[in-house]
C-alpha cells in the first residue's frame, strides 16, 4: 500500500501523509519527499532529477494533507500564500483533558513561541522575550467524554509545534505526544504499510511490509531506525486558491484507521458537534 494521492496537476501534488514518516529527510532516510519524487519519476518517466517544492511541513508523528509544488514558479506562488496566511488549515486532535477548568466551546489560543538553537522543542515565552514570535490558533470543541476531548484547530500562524505547544500548555496534551506530556502511546500495528522500502528502484516506490519473525533480515524499523509512534493530530483539510487557475481548492484527508478505536473509546459517532450553553 502506498500513500493516497489527494490532488495532482502540472503544478501541485498533495498526498495523505501517514503518521510516523518525515516530510523531508536526508538521503537514506524514509520521507514523503522521497516517495513523491519517486512516484513522479516513475509515472512521468523522468530519467533526470525531479524538482519538488515543500511549502509547508507536517511533524513526523502527524498525519494528513501534505502539499508539494512540482515546479519553481508554483512553489513561489503557493509559498507566498502561506506567508500571507491565506491558506486555511484545519486539524483535528484528541487530547487528554488534565486541565482543572473547562475549556470554552470555541475561542482562540494566543501564545508566544521561541525556538532555541540546537534544541528539538521550542518553548512558550512572554511576548517581550527576544526572539519570541506570536502563535495564533482558533479552536472549536467537537466532543468531550470523561477526561478526553476531540477538538478542531485552525492555526493562523505556522510556528514550529504550534498546536502541540498550545494544547500542552493548557493541560490538554495530544494523545500519544509524550514530548508534550501525554501518558498514552500510539503505535501503528504490524505489518506496517506506512514506511517505504528505500531499496525500491526508480520505477517504483511502494510500501514494504515487514515480519518481525524474520531472522535473516533486520526489520524495517531496525534497518532505518524509524519509529512507528504517532500522535492523535491530523491535518484534516487544506484550502487555498490555485495560483494559476484562480479557483478554490479544498484538499481533505480521511482520518487514519488507528483513530477509530480512539474515537470509539470516547463514544464519538461522527455526527455530533458539542454545543455548550453559557452559564
Amino acid at each position: 500500500m502506498s500513500p493516497e494521492i489527494l490532488f495532482e496537476d502540472h503544478h501541485y501534488i498533495a498526498v495523505h501523509k501517514p503518521g510516523g514518516i518525515l516530510t523531508q529527510a536526508p538521503k537514506g532516510v524514509p520521507s514523503m519527499e522521497y516517495w513523491v519524487k519517486n512516484y513522479i519519476k516513475s509515472k512521468y518517466q523522468k530519467p533526470a532529477g525531479v524538482y519538488l517544492g515543500i511549502p509547508h511541513r507536517l511533524d513526523k508523528p502527524v498525519s494528513g494533507v501534505l502539499l508539494f509544488a512540482r515546479n519553481t514558479k508554483a512553489a513561489q506562488k503557493i509559498a507566498l500564500q502561506f506567508q500571507l496566511h491565506q491558506v486555511q488549515k484545519t486539524y483535528w486532535a484528541i487530547c487528554e483533558d488534565d486541565s482543572q477548568k473547562q475549556l470554552t466551546p470555541s475561542g482562540t489560543f494566543v501564545d508566544w513561541i521561541k525556538k532555541n538553537p540546537g534544541q528539538f522543542k521550542p518553548e512558550l515565552v512572554g511576548a517581550t522575550i527576544p526572539g519570541a514570535r506570536q502563535a495564533i490558533t482558533n479552536y472549536q470543541l467537537i466532543h468531550r467524554e470523561d477526561a478526553k476531548i476531540l477538538i478542531e484547530l485552525q492555526p493562523k500562524t505556522g510556528r514550529t509545534h504550534q498546536l502541540r505547544l498550545a494544547l500542552s500548555h493548557r493541560s490538554l496534551p495530544i494523545s500519544g505526544d509524550s514530548d508534550y506530556g501525554s501518558s498514552v502511546n500510539i503505535i501503528l500495528p504490524d505489518p506496517t504499510p506506512h514506511f517505504f522500502d528505500l531499496s525500491c528502484g526508480s520505477n517504483s516506490c511502494g510500501a514494504r511490509e515487514t515480519n518481525s519473525s524474520e531472522t535473516n533480515e533486520k526489520t524495517y524499523e531496525q534497518k532505518y531506525n524509524c519509529s512507528r509512534a504517532c500522535i492523535a493530530l491530523h491535518a484534516k483539510s487544506l484550502e487555498f486558491e490555485h495560483p494559476f487557475r484562480k479557483t478554490p481548492v479544498l484538499l481533505e484527508a480521511p482520518l487514519p484507521d488507528y483513530w477509530t478505536p480512539l474515537l470509539e473509546s470516547m463514544n464519538y459517532t461522527g455526527q455530533q458537534r458539542m454545543i455548550i450553553a453559557d452559564d
